[in-house]
């Protein structure tokens, strides 16, 4: 694959339209708006994105085969992974790298020969200590978007990946996430499915979780791999704290194309992992403290938008909703953390009564 020119720097993520109120239109570097149409090919049917369906009918045939730019998709894997995800999210538009860290076999997969296999030794580093390691610069620079999901992840009914790229490219989405579905964590506001108003679609939300997270070329390579530790696994810091660095984008995302989250499995069933990952987030906290590199929060306003196309295939962000009365992100821990407690007491107890 050749390696494309990186897009010229944009003075912001989204440019406001100022003859229309409330409607952010693409200010994309990725040059979406001539994506696989000539002057021949014919107008878009104009209208919202109410279901996967109906916004495929509103491109010219063709309009989803092959974008400017790929993203890419690394999932560390191991035996028990989600299979699902490269079938459903296909690779027409998207390259996978697996990183698996066990001696599962993977060859008899009928898409073993469109992903890129890194083989990690057992008991060497995890998560996202392989995303340091192995997603260098160098190796994401061919894609608009690196995304970094845990392998728990399975593809809904509701998730189209080329409409999930399509939109991260019109909208320069630098950090962004598909809502969680069935199981979400629900500790952070805006990327449960079952938050925010239901007829828009591209949210702004506190925080992107560490869970399903996307970054443009552009934030991860010159902001966020800086920053990352090549010993730490858990991620826990990286959305707290990295994604609300200076050099990060203004905005970050969550987009109502949910993933679902198959794996409920809790670090409180291991007290060792638990522990570890505290730590790492007390490291990531004293690394950005000491740097000063925080952007202050104070005074952050929160929308919701419906996506509108127009006759020429150009997208907008319309319909903007702000959203009021949001509990702050620690408390909705708290609240999460004390349910996920009892939860698993209730387990303890049901288990020793049998």
């Amino acid at each position: 694959m050749t390696i494309l020119d990186r897009p010229p720097e944009l003075a912001s993520s989204m440019q406001r339209d100022s003859s229309s109120s409330g409607v952010a239109s693409a200010g994309s570097p990725y040059d979406y708006d001539n994506l696989n149409l000539s002057s021949s090919s014919p107008s878009c049917k104009p209208g919202l994105f109410s279901s996967i369906k109906d916004w495929r009918g509103r491109f010219p045939e063709g309009h989803f085969d092959g974008f400017k730019e790929k993203a890419v998709i690394a999932i560390p894997a191991g035996g028990k992974a989600r299979r699902v995800v490269v079938r459903r999210v296909g690779t027409c538009n998207y390259d996978f790298i697996f990183i698996t860290f066990d001696d599962h076999d993977w060859t008899s997969e009928e898409w073993h020969g469109d992903a890129t296999w890194i083989e990690q030794p057992q008991g060497a580093a995890t998560s996202w200590g392989l995303a340091k390691r192995f997603l260098t610069p160098d190796r994401v620079a061919p894609y608009s978007h690196v995304c970094f999901w845990d392998d728990d992840l399975g593809v809904g009914p509701e998730f189209d990946g080329d409409v999930f790229l399509q939109w991260m490219q019109a909208f320069d989405m630098g950090i962004v996430q598909p809502m969680i579905g069935r199981n979400a964590h629900a500790a952070y506001e805006g990327t449960s499915a079952g938050d925010r108003p239901h007829d828009n679609f591209v949210h702004e939300i506190e925080h992107v979780e560490v869970m399903a997270p996307c970054y443009s070329r552009r934030y991860w390579s010159d902001c966020l791999w800086p920053l990352l530790n090549p010993d730490h696994s858990s991620g826990w810091g990286v959305d707290i704290y990295l994604h609300g660095v200076r050099c990060a984008p203004e905005h970050q995302h969550s987009v109502r194309l949910p993933l679902d989250h198959v794996d409920m499995k809790s670090h409180r069933a291991n007290p060792a992992v638990e522990e570890r990952s505290n730590r790492e987030l007390d490291e990531v906290r004293e690394l950005v403290e000491s740097r000063g590199i925080m952007r202050s929060e104070g005074g952050r306003k929160y929308r919701s938008y419906s996506v509108h196309v127009d006759e020429k295939c150009r997208l907008e962000l319309s319909n903007a909703t702000l959203i009021e009365g949001l509990v702050p992100w620690k408390e909705r821990i708290e609240a999460w953390e004390r349910k996920q407690a009892e939860k698993e007491e209730r387990m303890k107890k049901a288990t020793a009564a049998q």
